[in-house]
């Protein structure tokens, strides 16, 4: 069985990890130059030849085990799935999604993610619209200044989120203690510790 027969190389080919393969067989821009070689070297071959050579290995009925630049390319095939299941979790986003309904609301929120990080997004069933649940950069500052720490508006460290409607407040546990925010007056006000554990 030639190389492009093999099932792993098919799989790869159908998922199309351009990322992984330029990682894994050494494309300039990320390994530097002279990577590839073995790759270069297989593209010169032409599709005709990979289908006769494939079509010979079946017809003597004999397996045959890839060698030289195949073993080589094979390898890096290899490497680049073990590159996709080590990166997956980035590449597919809100797979499983969490509402949490508010209080005396047709909404829910949920913690969205994104690519850098992620957000809190509000769904007002009614209106069949989603918008952030608050102001996320208002916010971290809010935290940042209370806690004398950096905070990343779009890595909000919020824990047991609950929102309120009306008027539009949340309550969170951050940084190792309790709070309370006003949603339209960006007023964040510590409420005390957290509970000890146990």
């Amino acid at each position: 069985m030639h190389l492009i027969h093999h099932p792993l190389v098919r799989g790869l080919a159908r998922l199309g990890l351009a990322v992984c393969l330029a990682l894994a067989i050494g494309h300039p821009a990320v390994a530097g130059e002279g990577a590839g070689a073995a790759a270069e070297q297989d593209e010169g071959r032409a599709p005709a030849q990979f289908a006769d050579e494939a079509a010979g290995q079946r017809g003597s009925g004999v397996a045959a085990s890839p060698s030289g630049a195949d073993a080589e390319l094979l390898e890096r095939y290899e490497r680049a799935a073990q590159i996709h299941d080590q990166k997956a979790l980035g590449w597919h986003l809100n797979a499983t999604v969490m509402p949490q309904w508010v209080a005396g609301a047709n909404q829910f929120w949920f913690k969205e993610e994104t690519l850098d990080g992620h957000r809190f997004t509000l769904v007002d069933a009614d209106r069949r619209s989603k918008r952030p649940a608050f102001d996320h950069r208002r916010l971290a500052a809010r935290l940042a200044a209370s806690s004398e720490r950096e905070v990343a508006p779009n890595q909000l460290p919020l824990f047991g989120l609950r929102l309120q409607a009306a008027p539009p407040k949340a309550s969170f546990e951050s940084l190792g203690k309790k709070w309370s925010y006003d949603i339209r007056r960006n007023a964040l006000q510590e409420v005390g510790p957290l509970d000890p554990p146990g």
